[in-house]
């Protein structure tokens, strides 16, 4: 099933691209690292990459808050 991911741009979040969002939805999902390397086919150091934005771009401190945020500002769709 899955989570679906939405473009959506808030004055105080900066805009993360698609692949930042895909991530987002697996985290949402809690889904680790390596889980989300496995289902996307890539890097463990790249996938850390693109996590390490979304936090960054989201102001948030750890993956739990990004979670959060991700909810809380609809940037991912719960089935």
């Amino acid at each position: 099933m899955g989570i679906n991911f939405l473009l959506l741009a808030f004055d105080d979040i900066e805009l993360v691209t698609e692949r930042q969002q895909e991530m987002l939805a697996l985290i949402v999902e809690g889904l680790s690292n390596n889980e989300i390397a496995e289902r996307l086919f890539l890097s463990t150091s790249t996938v850390r990459h693109h996590v390490s934005e979304v936090l960054s771009k989201l102001q948030a401190s750890n993956r739990a808050e990004a979670a959060a945020m991700a909810m809380r500002h609809r940037l991912v769709q719960w089935p």
